[in-house]
């Protein structure tokens, strides 16, 4: 595939929520149940983190090449948004110390 068609525009935006609701969700569920911090990011991680490595070589192997388009831009995403939701908890761990520990 050579050109970026709507349809390819569509895979790469819902692998990409996908991607990104797999963090957020995480760090919701995350803040709502635990208190410690560190085991809010932990469980963000967890929740948004995939062993998506097996999806391109099932894709590659059995299916077109096409098909491991969406695996490939998860893998992408994946990295990007690990790095981004690192810095959203940062700061909920600084805003976290100043609140509770300052009693």
């Amino acid at each position: 595939m050579k050109e970026i068609t709507w349809e390819l525009a569509g895979v790469i935006l819902l692998v990409f929520f996908l991607a990104g609701s797999g963090y957020a969700l995480a760090l919701i569920i995350g803040r709502l149940l635990w208190k410690d911090t560190s085991i809010v990011t932990t469980f963000v991680f967890v929740g948004g983190m995939r062993n998506i490595a097996l999806g391109v070589i099932v894709a590659t192997t059995y299916f077109p090449a096409k098909v491991a388009m969406p695996v490939v831009f998860g893998i992408l995403f994946q990295q990007v948004l690990a790095s981004l939701f690192s810095k959203v908890i940062e700061k909920h761990q600084v805003n976290y110390i100043a609140k509770y520990e300052s009693y």
